[in-house]
């Protein structure tokens, strides 16, 4: 089972969180809240015979409007 969870859920709401892929190969994808702001994702794993594993990192969100000509 995959679990992805955002510690500030005003940038980077927990049901913006999903994965994609299969098997081994699985990429997690994020939709931010459209401001800027940092957030904790944790992000874990269980297997079948219920082995466990967890990644916690720091994104860093900084929006910005692109210049128009």
């Amino acid at each position: 089972m995959l679990a992805a969870r955002s510690s500030n859920t005003n940038l980077i709401p927990n049901q913006n969180l999903s994965f994609e892929g299969s098997g081994t190969n699985r990429n997690l994808v994020l939709r931010v809240a459209g401001t800027n702001g940092t957030s904790i994702l944790t992000v874990s794993v269980t297997d079948a015979a219920g082995a466990y594993a967890l990644a916690v990192f720091t994104v860093t969100v900084q929006v910005f409007t692109p210049l128009t000509t």
